[in-house]
């Protein structure tokens, strides 16, 4: 029996979750050829630790992915007050600047970082969507979902024609 709230577990063939401490990972040193951290580094205590145990498990010559909501997005009157708001509704433990961010990566032992900005307006929006699409259908692949993901890629298309409106986060790619 799941409480309301609580994650419950899912299971797909052949794939293995494992939790735990970002800042301290049971891995082996070197253990991955690339490692996804998208959207987490806002969200802990020890951003550093994290970043370091990225690099750590990660092989030479491997590529790491971080993302992270930017600090000062300002797309329409007033949008800095909401977006301090909504960064605090989300639990955001700090934001950063694109310099702040490459800074953290590089401070870790990363070298060749390469960031690139991300979630336009009009992705952000349709990424609401698909969100609230897999709450209601209760799994990823639900119908309702796979209409919100197809919206979502359109939206990012618009996004990539119409430049002027402020991203909401950075991509970086790290090497070690």
């Amino acid at each position: 029996m799941y409480r309301r709230g609580q994650a419950v577990p899912r299971t797909f063939p052949g794939v293995m979750f494992l939790g735990g401490d970002a800042g301290i990972l049971p891995l082996k040193d070197e253990s991955f050829d690339s490692v996804l951290c998208l959207d987490v580094i806002e969200h802990v205590d020890d951003p550093s630790a994290v970043a370091c145990e990225v690099w750590r498990v990660l092989k030479k010559e491997g590529s790491a992915y971080f993302s992270t909501p930017v600090r000062g997005v300002n797309f329409l009157p007033d949008s800095e007050r909401y977006t301090r708001f909504l960064h605090e509704h989300w639990g955001h433990k700090r934001l950063y600047s694109r310099e702040e961010f490459i800074s953290l990566l590089k401070g870790a032992g990363f070298t060749g970082v390469r960031t690139e900005d991300y979630m336009h307006l009009t992705t952000r929006a349709f990424l609401y969507l698909h969100y609230a699409a897999t709450s209601l259908s209760g799994r990823v692949d639900g119908r309702l979902a796979r209409a919100a993901e197809r919206l979502l890629y359109g939206a990012s298309r618009v996004d990539e024609k119409i430049r002027f409106w402020s991203a909401f986060a950075t991509m970086a790619q790290a090497k070690k």
